[in-house]
């Protein structure tokens, strides 16, 4: 029970490495253990008085042992990367349907308000793809939350109203 503990906690701890720190860990992790497997073969060997100039199978226990570790390393790394894109597609989705649904909603308003508001999407649009997504490619740190701009002063224009929520909008009509 103490020994599944501690895997875990271990597994816990490399989860998180970016993919080049996890290289890095695994591989000195292999060399690390194969030094130890080498020098308890050769302890061993001196202890039993075993002739060194016979050839042991040892090696091929290594070769096979760090080719499964560096296996299973990439499949890992490859199934975060597979989890990271399904991710990123799902946000990319989410954000799709927004627009979608602001589209929509904005189909009930009268033809004025819901030409600013499809002009304004499109503005919004453009900004995202002019600056969120070069910053995303930089990895710059997430692009800040925004609500459009022009939306903002909409929602203000519009609140006398009281015909329609600006909740959808992703705004208060203060």
């Amino acid at each position: 029970m103490h020994r599944v503990t501690y895997a875990m906690n271990l597994l816990d701890l490399l989860e998180p490495l970016p993919l080049p720190q996890l290289f890095l860990v695994t591989i000195i992790s292999g060399f690390a253990a194969s030094a130890l497997v080498l020098i308890t073969v050769r302890v061993t060997v001196h202890l039993l008085r075993i002739d060194p100039s016979k050839p042991l199978p040892i090696r091929d226990a290594v070769i096979t042992s760090l080719s499964t570790m560096f296996a299973l390393m990439v499949a890992f790394a490859a199934a975060g990367i597979w989890s990271d894109a399904i991710q990123g597609r799902g946000a990319v989705q989410r954000e799709a349907n927004s627009i979608e649904n602001i589209f929509a909603i904005a189909w009930s308003f009268p033809e004025g308000f819901r030409n600013d508001i499809h002009d304004e999407m499109l503005r919004h649009a453009r900004r995202t793809v002019q600056s969120d997504w070069p910053a995303m490619r930089r990895r710059s740190g997430a692009p800040r939350k925004r609500t459009p701009m022009g939306v903002r002063s909409l929602c203000r224009k519009r609140s006398s109203s009281r015909l329609w929520s600006c909740a959808p909008l992703g705004c208060s009509a203060k």
